[in-house]
């Protein structure tokens, strides 16, 4: 006699869809109080050794009331505010469904094999000692693809990075991984911003959209190729392995930056806010990296059991100030400076057409 076919897989998938849309109708708000300051004793900003005492610990975590299933944990997304001013200083974001989370690990799997050979292949620049990492992560590369203002604001180029100059073999690694990560952030950041039902708070929504709008634009008129390399929510990506580990703040970058997490679970600690936050694999983060002073961590569980830092990767994606503020730097592109003079020759152009000079009539002589 045939058996009735037990529902707990279909149940078990509904409810997994349900974890991924709970996550998102049921966003949690922190309101947090900053509670230290520069002037603060006993806490220097850059010293990697210095630990928070008792830091608020944010993991998002919550468990479901199902009626006709097990409950189970689930992580929601998580929105921090200033206590005293009200304003969103960060949003993190895991994958909006099921299938998305699916689609989002088989290309994290691609980008971190594109990373690995970039890493191999490409050229980078040391860092120093008193960097974001700390001696200990520095054996692994930290490279920034993208646009670059030189120290000056002289010239605004390509990085030298990016363009691996006199290293044939690094320079195809590049542009795949780039090539990679643009597609990434057309399927799994931008939906963030276009969907109003996403999350994305207003005044984050407002600052992408309007770099897409426009400052990015303009940049691509400065840094010839750079829309070939770069999405519009960004112009430059930093990608590296393992941890930051210094506490620092972006002071350079604008509102906002984006940070990518692959690979490990990390905490992301905000020093003068005394908290850290739990990152998941594939988890987005959208912050105020320029004003607020951060590092990652790799998580304890993984510190435990003797975890690789280097099976982490990060990719932070940013826009600086003087891209924002449109300056162009002292020395300006020849091919800029070409772009927009033939613009500026199809303006006067079009105007001379709008308003034709009136010619002097013919007269007519009788003999």
């Amino acid at each position: 006699m045939f058996e009735p076919v037990s529902i707990t897989p279909q149940r078990f998938k509904r409810d997994k869809r349900l974890l991924y849309q709970l996550a998102v109708t049921e966003m949690d708000t922190f309101s947090m109080k900053k509670v230290f300051d520069e002037s603060t004793p006993g806490l220097p900003e850059r010293d990697a050794a210095v630990q928070l005492f008792h830091p608020i610990f944010i993991t998002g975590e919550a468990i479901t009331q199902f009626t006709d299933s097990k409950n189970q944990i689930y992580t929601r997304h998580i929105t921090l505010k200033d206590a005293n001013t009200g304003k969103v200083i960060l949003q993190r974001f895991g994958p909006s469904s099921l299938s998305t989370s699916a689609a989002m690990k088989v290309s994290a799997k691609r980008g971190k094999e594109l990373f690995k050979v970039v890493s191999n292949k490409s050229k980078c620049k040391k860092l120093k000692a008193g960097t974001r990492q700390t001696k200990a992560q520095q054996t692994f590369p930290h490279f920034h693809f993208g646009a670059w203002y030189d120290r000056f604001k002289t010239n605004l180029v390509l990085t030298g990075e990016t363009q691996q100059t006199g290293n044939k073999d690094g320079k195809r690694p590049v542009t795949q991984f780039c090539a990679w990560f643009k597609e990434f952030a057309v399927s799994y950041i931008q939906p963030l911003v276009n969907d109003k039902g996403s999350g994305l708070c207003d005044v984050f929504r407002h600052e992408l959209l309007e770099r897409q709008a426009v400052h990015f634009p303009w940049a691509c008129k400065q840094v010839r190729g750079l829309d070939d390399l770069c999405h519009s929510l960004y112009a430059t990506i930093s990608p590296f392995n393992g941890f930051s580990g210094t506490s620092h703040v972006d002071d350079e970058d604008a509102d906002v930056s984006i940070l990518v997490n692959f690979g490990q679970h990390a905490v992301l600690e905000l020093r003068h806010y005394n908290c850290q936050i739990v990152m998941q694999p594939l988890d987005i983060v959208v912050f105020l990296s320029n004003s607020i002073y951060h590092r990652t961590l790799q998580h304890q569980a993984h510190v435990d059991a003797k975890k690789d830092p280097g099976d982490r990767l990060a990719i932070t994606c940013f826009f600086r100030k003087a891209l924002q503020d449109h300056k162009e730097p002292t020395n300006p592109n020849l091919l800029y400076l070409a772009k927009i003079s033939a613009e500026e020759e199809k303006e006067r152009k079009r105007k001379n057409k709008a308003t034709p000079s009136e010619m002097p009539s013919a007269k007519r002589t009788s003999k």
